[in-house]
């Protein structure tokens, strides 16, 4: 019995110590519980099952189609740009990485050109005296010049002249004696006129037929003085011609230059002593190399390429100008960070890239410097032995999407609502986006009213003509945009706002420093239609005194809008001039 009451007791208090501990762990376990429930409704987010890439704390409304904001994720949230998938994941998906290096890579260029004269290698023959050309030696294009052939016999009276000087100096010169003071005189004289017609295009043997037939020559025959190439003949057989004229235009082809276009992004890759292989259609069968002259240090406006210039040699003759020529360079990058081509996802000026941790993948942006034969090299948020996804880039940026994280679709750099960085569209027109789906706040709403009194002053001031007051009104109108503080704005609200400064920047600018009505008008059309879509939008009461009025007459009959608060037409375009020009407009519902 005595054991009986001791077991009683015994187990009684195990049961109660038990009981107190299981109260004790259940009153920890629902603390534990409600901290995590706390967390996750923290982390809560919402977003739209059409556009993912809005992500919002609150339940409502998406900005863009306004359907109901769907919940996305509670519990524990991974960052905006990170993804986790499991091994059996990656597997289905067939993701395989490649680190990141920090090496040189080849690059090979394949360029365009032609084959060219070189420019110092061109000579021009010109007439070194004046007189008629009765012979020409040369006569088409393309026969080649040796050094002291003949090229044209000319008449020349001044040539005549100097001969018959040089005549009657050596005639006098020898009737007088060493002893006599004129010899000397004399002797300076004769050399003087020998070598003046040695610059004229006479030789030595010339003037040794001159001096011994004591007889001057009527026509004297001009002889080449470089070699090469007939490029053009300029003058014809029995014309006369002036002392500098143009007769024969000559090029020495023994070197040529090949001329090929370089975009800008590839000029880098061209340093160094380069050569190339030069490949030519009229000789496929030679592989001609070639040393680089140069890069033109400037880039063409319309084909945004510069010139890169090579020299080919060309002693044998067989090469022409005007060949086409395709130009084969190998060279090496500068070191850098490598990425393979399949791990970049373009995004504008940017790429996108995937970095593996584990099961995490972690969406990072980076600048492409350059395509090389294999990788690209980059700049930005990655490092050596990084290992970025190679195959199954695009599988990985859709789970992105899925999960509504940053892909390359919905990146933070895309400010438009399409996810486009290339929208033309003016800025009113992007501004519509939002003008036409979001209230705005009573804080925008309360200075967009005092900055449409400012703009209704001054649509008085210009139907007036009144000039000085009309600039001092900008000058308020200016500092009103300017003092909207955008900290307490919405995003929407800043990309309008930000879009309105944008458009009005340089109008702005420009009026408040001019002297003429014209660009006070170009502003204030600006400004007009900013009002106009902001009252038509709601972001500004239409008030039953404001109308909405047009002149076809503006700007050269392309028209213009305006509002005005009087029921009789102020026409702020034309001032007092025309100030009755205009018609009123309904407002668009």
């Amino acid at each position: 019995m005595k054991v009986f009451i001791l077991f009683y007791v015994m187990t009684g208090l195990l049961w109660s110590s038990g009981n107190m501990t299981g109260m004790s762990n259940h009153k920890k376990s629902v603390k534990i519980g409600l901290k995590i429930d706390e967390n996750s409704k923290k982390q809560q987010l919402w977003t739209c099952s059409m556009h993912p890439q809005i992500k919002m704390e609150e339940k409502g409304k998406c900005p863009i189609c306004l359907m109901d904001l769907i919940p996305l994720i509670s519990g524990n949230v991974l960052a905006s740009n990170v993804i986790e998938l499991s091994e059996n994941q990656q597997k289905s998906a067939g993701i395989l990485t490649y680190p990141v290096l920090f090496e040189h890579d080849q690059k090979n260029l394949n360029l365009y050109g032609r084959v060219k004269l070189i420019p110092s290698k061109i000579y021009k023959i010109t007439a070194w005296v004046g007189g008629r050309i009765d012979k020409l030696y040369i006569s088409s294009i393309g026969e080649k010049i040796k050094i002291g052939d003949s090229l044209y016999k000319i008449y020349s009276p001044s040539l005549i002249a100097s001969q018959q000087e040089l005549i009657q100096a050596i005639s006098l010169q020898k009737k007088l004696k060493l002893s006599n003071s004129r010899f000397l005189s004399l002797k300076n004289n004769i050399q003087a006129i020998r070598q003046k017609l040695l610059y004229l295009g006479l030789t030595k043997g010339d003037l040794k037929k001159i001096e011994k037939q004591k007889k001057p020559s009527t026509h004297i025959i001009v002889r080449a003085k470089k070699s090469g190439i007939v490029r053009k003949v300029i003058i014809n057989e029995g014309e006369y011609v002036k002392e500098g004229s143009s007769i024969l235009l000559i090029a020495d082809m023994r070197q040529l230059w090949v001329e090929a276009s370089v975009y800008e992004d590839d000029v880098q890759t061209i340093h160094g002593d380069i050569r190339a292989f030069i490949l030519l259609d009229s000789h496929p069968k030679d592989e001609i190399i070639a040393k680089l002259v140069r890069i033109d240090p400037f880039v063409n406006l319309k084909t945004r390429a510069s010139r890169a210039i090579f020299l080919i040699d060309n002693k044998d003759g067989k090469y022409h100008e005007d060949s086409f020529a395709r130009v084969q360079i190998e060279s090496h990058s500068k070191k850098g960070l490598l990425v393979p081509h399949s791990s970049a996802l373009f995004t504008g000026q940017k790429a996108l890239v995937f970095v593996k941790n584990k099961n995490k993948f972690k969406s990072v942006f980076v600048r492409i410097l350059e395509k090389t034969e294999s990788y690209y090299k980059v700049l930005g948020n990655l490092k050596v032995g990084d290992e970025v996804v190679a195959e199954g880039t695009f599988k990985i940026d859709s789970e992105f999407q899925i999960q509504a994280k940053d892909s390359m679709m919905s990146a933070k750099e895309l400010a438009s609502p399409y996810g486009s960085r290339l929208d033309l569209r003016s800025s009113i027109q992007k501004a519509m986006d939002w003008l036409k789906i979001k209230k705005p706040s009573n804080n925008l709403k309360e200075r967009l009213s005092g900055l449409r009194d400012l703009y209704i002053e001054l649509q008085t001031a210009l139907a007036e003509s009144s000039f000085d007051e009309s600039k001092d009104i900008l000058k308020e109108i200016d500092q009103n945009i300017n003092n909207i503080k955008t900290k307490l704005l919405e995003v929407q609200e800043n990309q309008v706002l930000k879009l309105f400064k944008r458009d009005l920047k340089k109008p702005m600018i420009k009026a408040l420093s001019s002297k003429v009505f014209k660009d006070l008008h170009t502003c204030f059309s600006t400004l007009s239609q900013w009002m106009i879509a902001m009252s038509e939008n709601l972001w500004l009461d239409k008030d039953e005194d404001l109308k909405k009025m047009f002149c076809p007459m503006a700007f050269n009959k392309k028209g213009a809008f305006w509002i005005q608060e009087d029921d009789e037409v102020m026409n702020p375009y034309f001032g007092i001039k025309m100030q009755q020009c205009g018609e009123q407009k309904k407002w668009s519902e």
